[in-house]
């Protein structure tokens, strides 16, 4: 049932702007500071459940921690008692990353290791805060319609405390796609998980095409075991050799290969770029 035209606490419903399995995400106005905001509605069948109300409060927690011009700003969340579940956040205006990409390839290579800094540097900042994010893949980022990127979506994130580590139990979360295989196989994973899924992304910005692939679930999550995928220079000659070795270093099977963390990642890429005399690549 939609939501348009009613009230959620202090927040007028004004349209349905997507959702997902978990979700709906409707544009609505903040009736007490005037302004229009994003607010993210647990399905019912979702809100009576005790867990996906403790979800939607880790992600709102986790993201109340970043400050950060290039991850999405949560404003609120409903308490627990409430009927409806719901997460407020700043409304971008744009398109995600994915239908961006579907309409304007991300070419030449160097556009795109340019597009992967700037979300580094995002995911950077949240892992300097303890933050992983977990659920990284280009739907989970918005391009504003001047151009700015905002990592948005820590709707599995992790927030990680004192040294705690975080083991994955039961069902695999995340996008079969970007998954890193620690995940795939309920092991422990960290930052190095979230470093294979920008790999994903990085391969898929500079190439047009995802490094794993099969017809279904099963079969790519087992290409992503194998970790066996084309050199990228092979499906683009354009790409760099630094670019391809930075790519690889993302998609290493064994997490202690890769980048440690995104900070990691998004230095490689600075020095990359800079040698390309790219040296604004937020412009």
């Amino acid at each position: 049932m939609s939501l348009v035209g009613r009230h959620i606490g202090r927040y007028r419903i004004l349209e349905q702007l997507g959702q997902g399995g978990m979700s709906v995400v409707y544009k609505g106005l903040d009736t007490t500071l005037e302004r229009e905001v994003a607010v993210k509605v647990l399905h019912p069948h979702l809100a009576s459940r005790l867990e996906s109300r403790k979800r939607l409060e880790r992600e709102a927690k986790a993201v109340a921690r970043l400050h950060h011009a290039n991850i999405l700003e949560v404003f609120d969340y409903s308490a627990e008692s409430g009927e409806e579940a719901y997460l407020v956040t700043e409304l971008v205006r744009g398109k995600t990353l994915r239908e961006f990409i579907n309409e304007e390839a991300l070419q030449p290579p160097e556009l795109a290791a340019m597009v992967m800094f700037e979300i580094a540097a995002a995911l950077a900042h949240a892992h300097e805060a303890g933050v992983l994010h977990r659920d990284l893949k280009p739907e989970n980022v918005m391009v504003r319609d001047d151009g700015v990127l905002k990592l948005m979506d820590f709707g599995i994130a992790k927030i990680i405390d004192h040294g705690e580590k975080m083991t994955m139990t039961g069902a695999l979360v995340g996008s079969p796609a970007h998954m890193a295989p620690e995940i795939i196989e309920g092991e422990e994973a960290g930052a190095e998980a979230d470093i294979f899924s920008l790999g994903t992304m990085l391969y898929l910005f500079a190439t047009g095409k995802l490094p794993f692939t099969a017809p279904n679930t099963t079969a790519t999550l087992k290409k992503i075991l194998d970790c066996v995928y084309d050199d990228p220079r092979q499906v683009v000659p354009s790409v760099a050799d630094e670019l391809a070795e930075i790519i690889a270093h993302c998609l290493q099977r064994a997490p202690k290969d890769r980048f440690a963390h995104a900070g990691q990642l998004r230095d490689a890429l600075a020095d990359y770029l800079n040698s390309m005399g790219l040296t604004r690549p937020s412009e």
